[in-house]
């Protein structure tokens, strides 16, 4: 009865033994190893540095046994994750490609305006075309890039200020009344019940709502700049 016992302890160990080093050498085939990482997307974005933080999470093993390179089990979600926490970076797809190489490919965010915690503050961020933020903007940005302010709304990264039809009509608005009026919008402000201020760098102020399309208020707009008594407003 020792015995047996003994021998199936010894098989066990065999087992175990025999598994640890499968794993061990079979984790560590060359052609299962991952050697290159494939980058593709962004314009301004520097591949190589969404290479060394991939780099980075590919180092070490789980328990000290199995490499982080190897191919079957590659940590696909901390890649994912730190090539997210790059600024600008959007949509990113981890994959693999074969049993030595893995693919990022990403767009990238571009600034279209700031979207700002007061009217005349310097704590922005920026906002693509979908109204999305997507990264804290540095001071001194809001000399090129539009102004937006939402009333009880505090600009978040990973939030979004409007969609995207509505930012585009703001847009439309402002293009309209500074190539036909000659007014300079310098901010934008947004409140709950949609009401938009245009801000004038003069001091004026243009009210309209955003369910009106753009054409509309400007035509509206044109209107009153015509009449007799409003002519003093004119740039």
């Amino acid at each position: 009865m020792l015995i047996r016992q003994f021998l199936i302890g010894f098989l066990v160990l065999l087992f175990v033994a025999s598994l640890i080093a499968g794993l061990w050498y079979g984790t560590r085939l060359e052609q299962l190893t991952i050697k290159n990482i494939i980058v593709i997307g962004g314009q301004t974005i520097s591949h190589e540095i969404v290479k060394g933080k991939t780099e980075a999470v590919l180092g070490g093993s789980y328990i000290g046994l199995i490499p982080r390179r190897f191919v079957w089990w590659y940590p696909h979600e901390d890649i994912l994750e730190v090539v997210k926490s790059i600024p600008r970076i959007k949509n990113p797809v981890v994959e693999r490609v074969s049993g030595t190489e893995i693919k990022i490919q990403f767009e990238e965010y571009f600034p279209y305006a700031l979207w700002c915690d007061e009217i005349k503050t310097d704590e922005c961020i920026f906002i693509e075309d979908t109204g999305y933020g997507f990264s804290v903007a540095p001071k001194l940005s809001g000399d090129t890039l539009l102004r937006y302010h939402s009333l009880g709304l505090k600009p978040l990264v990973g939030t979004s200020l409007l969609d995207k039809t509505k930012l585009t009509e703001t847009v439309r608005f402002v293009n309209l009344v500074q190539t036909v009026q000659g007014f300079e919008v310098s901010t934008i402000e947004v409140d709950s019940m949609e009401d938009v201020f245009y801000i004038l760098n003069d001091g004026g102020e243009i009210k309209a709502n955003l369910s009106i399309p753009a054409e509309i208020v400007f035509a509206n707009l044109q209107s009153i700049l015509e009449a007799k008594e409003f002519t003093h407003l004119k740039s």
